[in-house]
């Protein structure tokens, strides 16, 4: 299994990897939202970007950065392109069914399965209503404290996926992979 550096996203832009993005307005950053999907080596790399205000300061209260704004993000999921059609998959034919057409059964809300060598899962989400896509096999590049390892993760909400059409977006770059 490969092991991938993060990406900055300050110059995620000008990655010739990029196979895929998506942009939209969120509450919370400046620029909005900037979902890139980059290829490397066979396997799908989920970075998101935004443009936020950081307050960064001294022990003096002096803003090291003065206009406040800064580039956040980097890889959330890295996955195979076999590990990513089972992901688009079974939100569409587990998650979207009724049992009775396939679907997962009542009270069931996460499925996992090992795809290439990897433990992945996913599973819906609640208070933000959408799906949560974990790779177990490999560890979140977010978190920076030495004992505590997280498989990466990948939250999209129902808004993203259904209302502003980003399914639609990974259902055509699955088919196209």
């Amino acid at each position: 299994m490969k092991v991938f550096d993060d990406v900055n996203p300050a110059s995620v832009l000008t990655d010739k990897r990029i196979i895929g993005v998506f942009s939209c307005n969120d509450e919370y950053s400046v620029s909005g939202a900037h979902y890139f999907i980059l290829s490397d080596s066979g396997c799908l790399l989920f970075v998101v970007c935004c443009l936020l205000f950081v307050v960064t300061s001294l022990p003096t209260s002096t803003l090291v950065n003065p206009t406040g704004l800064e580039w956040c993000g980097g890889i959330l999921l890295e996955i195979s392109v076999a590990g990513f059609k089972w992901f688009v998959a079974a939100i569409e034919n587990r998650f979207l069914k009724t049992e009775v057409n396939g679907g997962l059964p009542r009270g069931v809300y996460t499925i996992e399965a090992e795809v290439g060598g990897e433990k992945l899962s996913v599973a819906r989400m609640f208070g933000v209503p959408g799906y949560s896509l974990r790779n177990h096999s490999r560890s979140a590049h977010v978190i920076a404290q030495e004992n505590l390892v997280r498989p990466q993760e990948l939250e999209l909400s129902d808004e993203l996926l259904f209302e502003l059409n980003y399914f639609a977006e990974l259902k055509r770059l699955a088919n196209s992979l």
